[in-house]
């Protein structure tokens, strides 16, 4: 992912629960990160100090979990270009006088067909994570952008669960 302080994002329809949401180094199994959640906002910025490291592979998971989940941070190089990408988006659609949701959903359109490549797997991923960070961080949503954004992720997440 080109964030490096991600969105996590997870599933939950119970009663409401504190857990941890911990983020570990996948090579030392060193935690980098805690945070006390509650299951049903399903939803937590990555903040920390200090902030995850380009290039490094890190897990996550909530502790009701016994799963990893597998995450890398893009290299250096390749954040920089994202960057140099969604400055040069952010500027034209300012020259258009657009609003922070249009704004949005450009970047995350980008980050959506931004395809990342895996030497590992030999196949591409795309930035999903990183989209629907972009959609999370829109200061003040109209309700319609709110409402088609929690279809959108209830619609992601039943792909990915299929």
């Amino acid at each position: 992912m080109w964030s490096n302080r991600p969105l996590f994002l997870w599933q939950y329809s119970g009663n409401n629960k504190k857990v941890d949401l911990i983020v570990r180094e996948f090579e030392s199994k060193q935690d980098v990160w805690k945070k006390s959640v509650n299951l049903t906002d399903k939803k937590v910025f990555y903040s920390a100090e200090k902030s995850l490291e380009p290039g490094k592979i890190y897990q996550w998971r909530l502790s009701i979990s016994s799963s990893w989940v597998l995450f890398k941070i893009m290299s250096a190089d390749e954040r920089q270009n994202v960057q140099e990408k969604l400055q040069a988006l952010e500027k034209k659609s300012k020259n258009t006088q657009e609003f922070s949701e249009e704004i949005a959903l450009k970047k995350a359109e980008f980050f959506f067909n931004y395809e990342i490549k895996n030497q590992d797997e030999n196949k591409n991923f795309n930035a999903w994570s990183d989209a629907l960070s972009v959609l999370y961080k829109v200061e003040n949503p109209s309700v319609d952008f709110v409402e088609n954004r929690g279809k959108f992720v209830d619609s992601l997440c039943s792909l990915a669960s299929r």
